[in-house]
């Protein structure tokens, strides 16, 4: 399907609610990487402990990018796109599919979630001994928003 193909009340497939939902987590792991926050996760930092420990890595940084670990990863990646997804899954009438519903999202509906999604972000960085200059958090919203109207969603 695809956004190209996405049409206010009506089902999206499970696949296509995840690419969204990576393209947002996109947003915030492309800033963390361009402002140098560094963000550590227990999830990779135990993988690469594994990764070390097979000597095929010199540096811990080569491991990361051999493998494919992300940057936001596991809980932390969850944390963020939980706030996203709970949109798609609020119609009282899924039938069990593994479908969402594409919902008339208000202003107010798209508020919540760009907020929830900038929090949960911000709250990793916290945890990781960074904050975020307050000029940087209405780009990262005004990012979030432009995503949400190329899918159409909005």
């Amino acid at each position: 399907m695809g956004k190209e193909h996405c049409k206010k009340n009506t089902a999206i497939p499970r696949s296509d609610i995840m690419e969204f939902c990576g393209e947002i987590v996109d947003i915030f792991e492309d800033y963390a990487t361009t402002a140098g926050i560094p963000i550590t996760n227990p999830d990779v930092e135990s993988e690469l402990d594994e990764d070390m420990k097979s000597g095929e890595y010199e540096t811990r940084e080569e491991a990361r990018e051999a493998n494919g670990y992300a940057l936001l990863y596991g809980e932390d990646y969850d944390a963020i796109a939980d706030e996203i997804e709970w949109i798609f899954y609020q119609a009282d009438d899924l039938d069990g599919n593994d479908a969402g519903w594409i919902p008339e999202i208000t202003e107010t509906m798209l508020n919540e979630v760009v907020k929830n999604t900038y929090d949960a972000f911000e709250a990793i960085v916290k945890r990781c001994g960074h904050t975020i200059p307050e000029d940087k958090k209405q780009m990262l919203v005004d990012e979030v928003k432009k995503t949400f109207a190329a899918w159409e969603f909005i």
